[in-house]
């Protein structure tokens, strides 16, 4: 069992290594999700994702620099077999995203969010930067790359909605509960813990009824019921 922790300090003072495994949780069993990676160096920040759905794979990597600057990223998709790309450089305040297809030009903003689909890299890392001190609505600049469809450039939101406590390994946890609104005025509920770690994340639509949770957290992740 994988949970999200920092996984081991590397040789330079201040490196980190963070990862995070999610399953979904709606059929029989409980189903590998994704897992993510966040690698934290002086010099910058590597987020990778892999998502898994039945025979598919989606792989999405973005690079920052120290200052939080996209300097690059790309995202690969894998279909029985079959591989597509999408690869993203940067210039002059422009993100070029470079398909087999074609090629979009489109503008980015500092600390933009990369994701794709399938991928949960933009609601995982909202709750990770959300202000907690500030509070309300938070607005987040997303760039959507996908090795198939065209590119989006979205605003992401994230809005604390309340407060909810769990048991979990014999201890009491309060989580922050969050409206999470994504690409395509996409809506999520989502619940995390006060360092900002994504426990559990459910659609805001009622006739959705999976859920994403954070590995070893599905029995007590049951307490945490949709508004």
């Amino acid at each position: 069992m994988f949970h999200l922790a920092i996984l081991a300090s590397l040789i330079l003072p201040g490196n980190s290594v963070e990862t995070a495994r999610y399953v979904r949780l709606g059929g029989k069993q409980a189903e590998f999700e994704c897992e993510i990676t966040h690698t934290k160096t002086k010099t910058g920040t590597t987020i990778n994702s892999v998502t898994g759905r039945g025979a598919g794979k989606l792989t999405l990597t973005a690079r920052y620099d120290a200052e939080d600057n996209l300097l690059s990223a790309d995202a690969m998709r894998i279909i029985a077999g079959e591989k597509a790309t999408a690869t993203v450089t940067v210039k002059d305040g422009k993100a070029i995203v470079k398909r087999q297809t074609n090629t979009e030009t489109v503008d980015i903003a500092k600390g933009i969010i990369v994701t794709s689909a399938p991928d949960w890299t933009d609601i995982w890392l909202m709750c990770r930067r959300y202000d907690r001190a500030k509070g309300g609505k938070q607005t987040f600049p997303g760039l959507w790359i996908h090795p198939v469809e065209n590119t989006g450039r979205w605003d992401f939101t994230i809005e604390k909605a309340g407060d909810d406590v769990i048991e979990h390994d014999g201890k009491k946890r309060t989580l922050d509960r969050f409206t999470v609104t994504i690409r395509n005025a996409s809506q999520y509920v989502a619940w995390a813990d006060d360092r900002g770690r994504l426990i559990k994340l459910v659609p805001k639509n009622t006739k959705m009824p999976y859920a994403i949770v954070l590995d070893g957290h599905e029995t007590s992740s049951l307490q945490l019921i949709r508004p």
